[in-house]
């Protein structure tokens, strides 16, 4: 049985601002926990009747404010006192940033055979399959996994028993950087902080037991905006073979809501994420100003439309820094002139969307990011990309994670899994698996 992890259930109990749970443990009465106390204050969450009656229960819990400095210290002060492996503690290694030397702690798990899912071997009811041809290959596929937090805090990296679930499911070895948050370095640190541990592990698959040519990225909330950087960025640099890349309600957009570029509906981002805490989240991560003139044009309208840059803007250090990283390693990379230093930054305005990994986006109809993942989706698809989207009615942000054993979950973890499956066993770059004929 799939239930709250004890992270989450610590986070419940302490009435935190929750913005992350996890899943796979045996605590059975946790659900039950969250419900009474979701029922003995419950906010006034508009539009109520829009969320899916199993989800009722844990909205109230999922209420929180992220939108300027001193409620984010809070909440990572509480966030700090359970921020803590489970009874699954990961191998640890250190990666070095590719531009700047910070060393990068990443999480590694490896598969273990579960008989049935524990606490100490959490598994999902799926059977993969996807096989070695070669049965004597101990190797298994790569998922490097971009963790959910808006940048702004880092708990989501602790959830081992979720990410040891993926890893046992798909028998997959996870990997997950602890990447730095806005507060620590801004915008290109935590791209390069996560791709350089992508780099790594694929230039030292042998230590790992990874097929270098089986990799997968995979990220919640910001994690899967950042996904859809790393695809951008790794196919205008070494253009390492990326299977596909799967996208769980990712933060793909900087003007969500930001009031200059209009008000957010009324029917979305009430519940766990909203518009203040994602326009505050945006302009931590970066000066989108400045990132724009470093791509050479004017800060891109809410269509996407800009004009090449006729004025000096200031591009601070760190930016120009990027700059030269890029132009000192251009030698070895696959882009031609100039990359896209703002696609890299808010993914959804990339300029060229063109050659990326077969995409999964799964968001819920009243999760903040449902409008912009239809319109990525769209983008992608007029690129040529293929795409597999699921917008779920009635769910908001992180909601597989607060009751997974609800029929939107389960069916949310087959399509993930089935995805992921199918694209371990198709040729690099062919949509579909080659149907096999009986002999």
């Amino acid at each position: 049985m799939l239930s709250l992890s004890r992270v989450a259930h610590t986070l419940l109990r302490t009435a935190a601002p929750v913005f992350i749970a996890s899943t796979v443990v045996t605590a059975t009465s946790s659900i039950a926990l969250a419900a009474d106390n979701a029922s003995a204050s419950t906010p006034n969450i508009p539009h109520l009747e829009r969320i899916d009656p199993l989800y009722r229960p844990y909205a109230a819990m999922m209420i929180g404010d992220y939108s300027n400095d001193e409620a984010v210290a809070k909440a990572n002060a509480e966030f700090a006192k359970v921020a803590l492996f489970t009874t699954i503690v990961p191998e640890l290694i250190k990666v070095k940033n590719e531009q700047d030397g910070f060393e990068v702690e990443v999480a590694i798990y490896k598969p273990q055979k579960c008989a049935q899912n524990t606490p100490q071997c959490p598994v999902f009811a799926y059977e993969p399959q996807y096989t070695k041809a070669d049965p004597s290959d101990a190797t298994h596929p790569l998922v490097l996994y971009s963790h959910a937090g808006g940048f702004l805090v880092r708990a989501n990296y602790y959830l081992a028993d979720n990410y040891q679930m993926i890893s046992n499911t798909l028998q997959a070895v996870v990997a997950v950087p602890r990447y730095r948050l806005s507060s620590e370095a801004p915008f290109p640190a935590p791209i390069i902080d996560n791709y350089s541990a992508l780099s790594y592990l694929i230039e030292h698959a042998a230590d790992y037991d990874i097929d270098p040519e089986q990799v997968l990225l995979m990220g919640t909330s910001v994690g899967g905006g950042m996904s859809v950087s790393l695809s951008l960025y790794n196919r205008d640099h070494k253009n390492y073979p990326i299977k596909g890349q799967a996208l769980i309600y990712p933060m793909l957009d900087y003007h969500t809501g930001n009031p200059d570029y209009g008000a957010t509906s009324e029917y979305i981002g009430q519940v766990a994420w909203d518009a203040k805490s994602n326009a505050y989240a945006w302009e931590k991560y970066g000066d989108a100003t400045a990132i724009a003139a470093l791509s050479g044009h004017t800060l891109p309208d809410e269509h996407g439309k800009s004009n090449d840059i006729t004025m000096m803007v200031a591009i601070p250090p760190h930016l120009q820094a990027l700059k030269n990283f890029h132009h000192e390693h251009q030698k070895d990379s696959a882009i031609k002139g100039e990359p896209d230093y703002f696609g890299y930054y808010s993914p959804s305005m990339a300029k060229d969307l063109s050659s990326l990994p077969p995409a999964f986006i799964n968001v819920g109809d009243i999760d903040l990011f449902a409008p912009e993942s239809l319109k990525f989706a769209s983008r992608m698809l007029e690129s040529g990309n293929t795409v597999e989207m699921h917008l779920v009615p009635g769910v908001y942000h992180l909601f597989e994670f607060l009751d997974p054993n609800a029929a939107p979950s389960q069916q949310y973890y087959e399509r993930l899994f089935y995805f992921m499956d199918q694209r371990l066993m198709a040729p690099q770059g062919q949509v579909w698996p080659e149907a096999k004929t009986a002999k």
